[in-house]
């Protein structure tokens, strides 16, 4: 597939279909068949993207130079859990070596309850962030009403912020938990949704059986 105008070739993209011949410069899914998308912008600079199966994302490699042979400058690759929700992403430079790191849990209905971020806050690191219980814990926290709607985000400093709705699902207030006096500090937007006043009504009257 190619865009162009009359004489400048704008974008060009190809499909190939490999089996095992893995991924430039790592190590991993070396077996694995991958739908390859090979790209070429108007300079000749490749880019391409490995997708499986079921048509999920699984690694996207951006190259330097403008004709063979390229050379591998980032590799992010991507796994998922059988629902589909993205269980981590993978950043790793030229010689393979990893990083950059993300990983997120879901709950039963596959809502994102946690996760890790290297560059965000990760219970990965040393020393161990405030809002971490051990290594293996979330730095990054979130909870939700009963209506799917986000309630809280914990963050790596062990802070809390806020969110709470009314009964017409729109944001009311924000704010933040302070873990170590347990005070809610809230800034309030709007307080209760405005009702409609008519002109020919007064609250202070009442109302008069006919």
């Amino acid at each position: 597939m190619t865009y162009s105008d009359a004489t400048t070739i704008a974008l060009s993209t190809s499909l190939k279909y490999a089996v095992g011949q893995g991924i430039m410069s790592l190590t991993t899914d070396q077996t694995t068949p991958f739908e390859q998308t090979i790209t070429y912008d108007a300079y000749q600079n490749q880019s391409i993207l490995f997708t499986d199966g079921l048509g999920r994302k699984r690694y996207e490699q951006v190259f330097s130079g403008t004709a063979t042979p390229y050379s591998v400058v980032r590799t992010v690759g991507h796994t998922y859990d059988i629902l589909n929700n993205t269980l981590s992403t993978q950043t790793f430079d030229s010689s393979g070596t990893l990083k950059a790191t993300y990983n997120a849990t879901y709950d039963a209905l596959q809502r994102k309850i946690g996760y890790d971020d290297s560059d965000a806050g990760s219970c990965s690191a040393t020393p161990l962030p405030a809002g971490c219980s051990s290594s293996s814990d979330s730095a990054w926290k979130l909870t939700y009403d009963d209506n799917g709607n986000l309630l809280t985000q914990g963050d790596p400093r062990a802070k809390r912020a806020m969110r709470c709705l009314p009964f017409g699902q729109e944001p009311v207030a924000k704010g933040g938990k302070n873990t170590s006096s347990q005070s809610l500090l809230l800034l309030t937007e709007r307080a209760f949704p405005l009702l409609p006043t008519s002109p020919r009504m007064s609250p202070s009257k009442s109302f008069r059986r006919a």
